[in-house]
């Protein structure tokens, strides 16, 4: 199996499509979420997704940049979501934000989870989600699914969706297209890394990474259990929105010292791993 592709079941004639126009205007009717895959000299990794009633995946944004800070991602991502469902300018909470050292933009700075009902990514990146939590992303709140950082677990699952013909991935999402005709399993071995070959090589694979981890939450919900889930949702992420304003509040000074809680939550620092994952659990 040395140099196969992991997806062969892979078809650009079949699973690449045009995105269909005024997608997102009407949020009801597909459940919105996003697979995220975090970066340093490598690509970060956002994709956007709408289902629909019958559990069918549609990737229609992405978002693929390597070697920038967390708060230019996170404003990279909300011009990606403002895109999608087409949010007008007035509604995007412009604002001056320094992104690089010695640099400001004017970029957007609204709820993005008003917009996206859940935003999931490797569980075990707790420094990383801490720091897009400081931006107002709150990556993996409310997901259930144990294994979702599982590698193998989670090709399987993206076959799966492939071969069954419930994924879809926009055209203009060109990073992740082409990762699936590249990623491809290791070089034969011997002696006791002789089953190597069921493993992928480690490259071409961060957007595929955001994919796992989007496929392995099942994002398959009936419209008219929307509303719950998303209440489910809003429960978990309320407490933690909350201590992102105070975090806010304390940077611009409207708190007197770091025992004061606006909020009635702890800082972001002060956050145990425990606390963490009973979250993100």
């Amino acid at each position: 199996r040395a140099g196969m592709p992991v997806y062969p079941m892979w078809d650009p004639r079949r699973h690449v499509v045009e995105l269909p126009e005024g997608l997102g205007k009407d949020r009801s009717r597909y459940f919105w979420c996003m697979g995220w895959d975090f970066g340093g000299r490598n690509p970060t990794v956002g994709l956007l997704a709408a289902v629909n009633t019958s559990g069918k995946i549609l990737i229609c944004g992405e978002h693929y940049e390597s070697m920038k800070t967390v708060r230019w991602h996170a404003a990279r991502v909300r011009e990606m979501v403002a895109r999608v469902f087409e949010i007008p300018p007035e509604a995007q909470a412009l604002r001056e934000v320094e992104t690089t050292e010695g640099k400001s933009e004017l970029v957007p700075t609204f709820d993005i989870h008003q917009y996206v009902d859940l935003i999931v990514g490797d569980p075990t990146a707790l420094a990383m989600i801490q720091e897009y939590a400081m931006e107002g992303i709150a990556i993996g709140i409310g997901v259930r699914e144990a294994r979702i950082n599982d590698l193998f677990a989670g090709i399987r699952r993206v076959a799966d969706y492939l071969t069954l013909g419930r994924l879809a991935v926009a055209k203009t999402c060109v990073n992740l297209i082409r990762e699936f005709s590249l990623y491809v399993f290791e070089p034969e071995r011997t002696g006791i890394l002789r089953n190597s070959t069921e493993r992928p090589v480690a490259k071409d694979d961060h957007a595929l990474d955001a994919l796992r981890y989007l496929t392995m939450t099942r994002p398959s919900h009936e419209i008219d259990q929307l509303d719950a889930v998303r209440e489910r949702i809003k429960k978990v992420q309320d407490p933690f929105q909350r201590m992102i304003q105070e975090e806010r509040a304390r940077e611009l000074g409207q708190l007197d010292s770091d025992d004061d809680h606006l909020f009635g939550v702890p800082s972001i620092d002060g956050i145990s791993e425990d606390t963490w994952l009973q979250w993100i659990a």
